[in-house]
């Protein structure tokens, strides 16, 4: 292929022959035929002996009428830009021609919507995604099964707290690329965060009494806010035991053998596939789904309401998931996701600690 000229279609439908293919074609006061490419993007232009209806000439400024019919045929309206180039005995007319906005290639493209990119840098972008994917996940399931080791050991009672959230935040990425419930690493990490939630539900509760007992300066209702403190702790131990007994049965090499082969098999599909803009729209959705349930519940039931408090408390944990989405995405995806981030975690500050449990 020779030069190539781009020219814009005017608003009476003409274009310029650019001067250079006018004079090496003599198409200055001749007839002309066009003809339409099988796969309608473009015309090619030619001299003909027969002058009939359909062809046509150049005016005295090498500009080429192109009929409405073609125009509308071809999408050509005012102001789109052709590529006109010189082949054999022929001038053509097309869309620009179509190639990768990355590297520029025109091979193997792939349309994705108005643009191309080509195969190899749509494959030299997956691996990027997919290996800081990777490595954000992997890193998330090491730190959670480090934190679960250390919670047995209830030397600090942050380390169980420590666990659920990072149990939290890898469920929360892992949902978010479509792992369902019913997948052996969720399910894993759904039964863990049950067997760690009965201790830290006591260490919240006895925290709770044994500052209320400190603050207090009635002594008669400081002794019974140390007495539940001292019961709920019996309680605890029994969990903590349990604990000891059950947490180590389910993340264990098992779990990372699971992770393992989902990591080398199967993820990178989980990746591909998945409509970041699209998923964040659905769990939107049900963040403000669930906020309207708690709107409802307040309203009808009042807001310190068993119903109420509990839809509350589904708000927070969705604003959780949330606030760890985007900010895992901020980091993945490099774009700025902070400030939703930060909007969800408002809702924590906002709502503030919810606990809920019974004591016997």
């Amino acid at each position: 292929m020779g030069d190539v000229f781009t020219r814009q279609v005017d608003k009476m439908g003409r274009i310029v022959i650019p001067k250079e293919i006018r004079d090496q074609l003599d198409f200055m006061n001749q007839v002309l035929s066009i003809e339409v490419f099988k796969d309608s993007r473009g015309i090619s232009v030619a001299k003909t002996g027969n002058k009939t209806e359909d062809t046509k000439s150049l005016d005295n400024y090498g500009r080429l009428l192109i009929p409405i019919e073609l125009r509308q045929k071809l999408g050509w309206e005012q102001g789109k830009e052709l590529e006109i180039t010189l082949e054999k005995n022929k001038a053509v007319l097309q869309d620009q021609m179509a190639q990768c906005q990355i590297c520029g290639s025109t091979d193997a493209l792939l349309a994705v919507k108005q643009a191309f990119i080509c195969e190899g840098c749509l494959q030299e972008g997956l691996e990027k995604n997919t290996n800081e994917w990777t490595s954000f996940v992997d890193e998330l399931v090491y730190e959670y099964q480090e934190e679960c080791l250390a919670s047995l050991n209830f030397e600090n009672t942050e380390d169980v707290h420590q666990a659920r959230v990072k149990g939290r935040r890898l469920s929360a990425l892992l949902g978010f690329i479509g792992l369902t419930s019913d997948h052996g690493l969720m399910d894993k990490i759904h039964r863990a965060h049950g067997i760690l939630g009965k201790v830290r539900e006591r260490d919240v509760l006895i925290e709770e009494f044994e500052k209320r007992a400190d603050n207090e300066e009635d002594e008669d209702k400081a002794k019974v806010y140390q007495q539940v403190a001292e019961k709920v702790a019996k309680k605890r131990e029994k969990h903590r035991k349990r604990m000891q007994q059950e947490l180590p049965e389910v993340i264990d090499q098992e779990f990372l053998d699971l992770w393992s082969e989902f990591k080398n098999r199967t993820f990178r599909k989980y990746v591909f596939i998945v409509d970041v803009t699209k998923r964040l729209e659905e769990y939107e959705e049900a963040f403000n789904q669930k906020v309207e349930d708690y709107q409802q519940s307040a309203a009808n039931e009042g807001v310190d309401s068993e119903d109420a408090l509990d839809e509350l408390h589904r708000v927070r944990i969705e604003s959780k998931y949330l606030r760890y989405i985007y900010r895992y995405l901020h980091d993945i995806y490099n774009e700025d996701y902070k400030e939703q981030a930060d909007h969800y975690k408002s809702f924590q500050r906002q709502f503030g600690t919810l606990t809920i449990c019974v004591i016997g």
